[in-house]
Protein backbone atom coordinates (compact mmCIF):
# COMPACT_ATOMS: atom_id res chain seq x y z
CA UNK A 1 0.00 0.00 0.00
CA UNK A 2 1.42 3.38 -0.99
CA UNK A 3 2.16 6.00 1.66
CA UNK A 4 -0.71 8.25 0.61
CA UNK A 5 -3.07 5.26 0.85
CA UNK A 6 -1.94 4.68 4.44
CA UNK A 7 -2.53 8.35 5.14
CA UNK A 8 -6.05 8.18 3.75
CA UNK A 9 -6.83 5.04 5.77
CA UNK A 10 -5.51 6.81 8.88
CA UNK A 11 -7.72 9.81 8.09
CA UNK A 12 -10.75 7.52 7.88
CA UNK A 13 -9.92 5.88 11.22
CA UNK A 14 -9.49 9.23 12.93
CA UNK A 15 -12.78 10.48 11.48
CA UNK A 16 -14.54 7.39 12.82
CA UNK A 17 -13.24 8.16 16.33
CA UNK A 18 -14.23 11.80 15.91
CA UNK A 19 -17.79 10.85 14.94
CA UNK A 20 -18.10 8.52 17.94
CA UNK A 21 -16.75 11.18 20.31
CA UNK A 22 -18.95 13.85 18.77
CA UNK A 23 -22.08 11.75 19.24
CA UNK A 24 -21.15 11.05 22.87
CA UNK A 25 -20.29 14.72 23.48
CA UNK A 26 -23.69 15.86 22.21
CA UNK A 27 -25.54 13.28 24.32
CA UNK A 28 -23.63 14.19 27.47
CA UNK A 29 -23.15 17.89 26.63
CA UNK A 30 -19.44 17.41 27.38
CA UNK A 31 -17.81 20.52 25.94
CA UNK A 32 -14.24 19.22 26.20
CA UNK A 33 -15.17 16.00 24.39
CA UNK A 34 -16.99 18.11 21.79
CA UNK A 35 -13.90 20.26 21.25
CA UNK A 36 -11.64 17.21 20.95
CA UNK A 37 -14.02 15.48 18.54
CA UNK A 38 -14.15 18.58 16.35
CA UNK A 39 -10.38 18.82 16.23
CA UNK A 40 -10.03 15.11 15.42
CA UNK A 41 -12.42 15.56 12.49
CA UNK A 42 -10.37 18.54 11.34
CA UNK A 43 -7.12 16.56 11.63
CA UNK A 44 -8.73 13.80 9.58
CA UNK A 45 -9.40 16.34 6.83
CA UNK A 46 -5.81 17.63 6.97
CA UNK A 47 -4.48 14.10 6.45
CA UNK A 48 -6.94 13.42 3.64
CA UNK A 49 -6.09 16.65 1.83
CA UNK A 50 -2.38 15.93 2.26
CA UNK A 51 -2.93 12.51 0.70
CA UNK A 52 -4.84 14.04 -2.21
CA UNK A 53 -2.20 16.70 -2.86
CA UNK A 54 0.61 14.15 -2.60
CA UNK A 55 -1.10 11.86 -5.11
CA UNK A 56 -1.59 14.72 -7.59
CA UNK A 57 1.60 16.76 -7.09
CA UNK A 58 4.03 14.47 -5.25
CA UNK A 59 4.46 16.99 -2.44
CA UNK A 60 3.23 16.97 1.16
CA UNK A 61 2.13 20.40 2.39
CA UNK A 62 3.62 21.58 5.67
CA UNK A 63 1.05 24.21 6.67
CA UNK A 64 -2.57 25.22 6.24
CA UNK A 65 -1.47 28.09 4.03
CA UNK A 66 0.55 25.79 1.80
CA UNK A 67 -2.41 23.37 1.53
CA UNK A 68 -4.74 26.13 0.40
CA UNK A 69 -2.15 27.51 -2.03
CA UNK A 70 -1.53 24.08 -3.60
CA UNK A 71 -5.25 23.43 -3.92
CA UNK A 72 -5.58 26.73 -5.76
CA UNK A 73 -2.68 25.79 -8.08
CA UNK A 74 -4.47 22.50 -8.76
CA UNK A 75 -7.59 24.44 -9.82
CA UNK A 76 -9.48 22.99 -6.86
CA UNK A 77 -10.87 26.28 -5.60
CA UNK A 78 -13.95 24.36 -4.45
CA UNK A 79 -11.83 22.17 -2.21
CA UNK A 80 -9.71 25.11 -1.03
CA UNK A 81 -12.83 27.01 0.03
CA UNK A 82 -14.29 23.95 1.75
CA UNK A 83 -11.00 23.33 3.56
CA UNK A 84 -10.95 26.92 4.82
CA UNK A 85 -14.59 26.77 5.92
CA UNK A 86 -14.16 23.50 7.80
CA UNK A 87 -10.93 24.72 9.38
CA UNK A 88 -12.77 27.79 10.69
CA UNK A 89 -15.72 25.77 12.03
CA UNK A 90 -13.96 22.79 13.58
CA UNK A 91 -10.46 23.99 14.39
CA UNK A 92 -10.71 27.71 15.05
CA UNK A 93 -14.20 28.05 16.49
CA UNK A 94 -15.02 24.69 18.11
CA UNK A 95 -11.55 23.68 19.28
CA UNK A 96 -9.67 26.92 20.00
CA UNK A 97 -12.49 29.32 20.80
CA UNK A 98 -14.78 26.77 22.45
CA UNK A 99 -17.81 27.80 20.38
CA UNK A 100 -20.50 25.19 21.03
CA UNK A 101 -22.53 24.96 17.84
CA UNK A 102 -23.37 21.27 17.27
CA UNK A 103 -25.34 21.85 14.06
CA UNK A 104 -22.47 23.64 12.36
CA UNK A 105 -19.93 21.13 13.65
CA UNK A 106 -22.07 18.20 12.53
CA UNK A 107 -22.41 19.74 9.06
CA UNK A 108 -18.64 20.24 8.85
CA UNK A 109 -17.96 16.66 9.96
CA UNK A 110 -20.34 15.40 7.25
CA UNK A 111 -18.43 17.47 4.71
CA UNK A 112 -15.17 15.89 5.84
CA UNK A 113 -16.74 12.46 5.40
CA UNK A 114 -17.89 13.37 1.87
CA UNK A 115 -14.41 14.66 1.08
CA UNK A 116 -12.81 11.39 2.19
CA UNK A 117 -15.30 9.42 0.11
CA UNK A 118 -14.46 11.59 -2.93
CA UNK A 119 -10.74 10.97 -2.44
CA UNK A 120 -11.23 7.23 -2.00
CA UNK A 121 -13.34 7.07 -5.14
CA UNK A 122 -10.78 9.08 -7.12
CA UNK A 123 -7.96 6.89 -5.85
CA UNK A 124 -9.81 3.72 -6.83
CA UNK A 125 -10.62 5.12 -10.27
CA UNK A 126 -7.03 6.22 -10.92
CA UNK A 127 -5.72 2.85 -9.73
CA UNK A 128 -7.90 1.10 -12.31
CA UNK A 129 -6.66 3.42 -15.05
CA UNK A 130 -2.98 2.89 -14.26
CA UNK A 131 -1.32 0.62 -16.79
CA UNK A 132 0.36 -2.49 -15.44
CA UNK A 133 3.38 -2.15 -17.69
CA UNK A 134 4.58 -0.35 -20.76
CA UNK A 135 6.33 -2.07 -23.62
CA UNK A 136 8.21 -0.29 -26.37
CA UNK A 137 7.87 -2.04 -29.74
CA UNK A 138 9.88 0.52 -31.67
CA UNK A 139 10.54 4.24 -31.39
CA UNK A 140 6.96 4.97 -32.56
CA UNK A 141 4.91 2.27 -30.84
CA UNK A 142 4.28 1.84 -27.12
CA UNK A 143 1.52 -0.25 -25.63
CA UNK A 144 0.41 -1.25 -22.17
CA UNK A 145 -0.44 -4.71 -20.94
CA UNK A 146 -4.10 -3.67 -21.22
CA UNK A 147 -3.82 -2.80 -24.90
CA UNK A 148 -3.39 -4.92 -27.97
CA UNK A 149 0.22 -6.05 -28.53
CA UNK A 150 -0.15 -5.39 -32.24
CA UNK A 151 1.73 -2.27 -33.29
CA UNK A 152 -0.43 0.44 -34.83
CA UNK A 153 2.39 2.64 -36.07
CA UNK A 154 1.04 5.60 -34.06
CA UNK A 155 3.39 7.60 -31.92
Amino acid sequence: MAEEDVTLVTAEEILKYAEEEFEKAIKTRDVMLYRNAADKAFFSMVLAVNSYIYRKMNVTPKSHSERRSLLRKMNREDLRALYSDIMKTLHDEAFYEGVYNPKEAEYAIKQVKKMLEEFKKARATSARRQPHSLRVIDEHTIYTSRESPLPTGRA
